[in-house]
């Protein structure tokens, strides 16, 4: 879900080629993380204000991991209730 709405948005998922989004469990089972891969500051956090409002507009819980500037936690409308 995280995905297909970041997607959607216009974010690139990280592939081999490019950077952008990476979505893996985070420090527990009820939260994921949502990693920027780009390596430039100003770029980075550009794109986490785009992760945050595409995410949060569809409904999701945002957070961010203070040890990682690059990380949003997410909480999905079904791990929320």
């Amino acid at each position: 879900m995280i995905r297909q709405v970041l997607r959607r948005a216009g974010c690139t998922e990280f592939s081999g080629t490019e950077d952008g989004f990476v979505v893996d469990h985070g420090p527990n089972e009820e939260r994921l993380r949502v990693v920027c891969t780009i390596e430039r500051g100003t770029a980075v956090q550009r794109e986490l204000r785009r992760y945050r409002q595409a995410l949060t507009q569809a409904g999701m819980q945002v957070g961010r991991l203070s040890k990682d500037r690059n990380t949003l936690l997410v909480s999905t409308p079904d791990t929320t209730a």
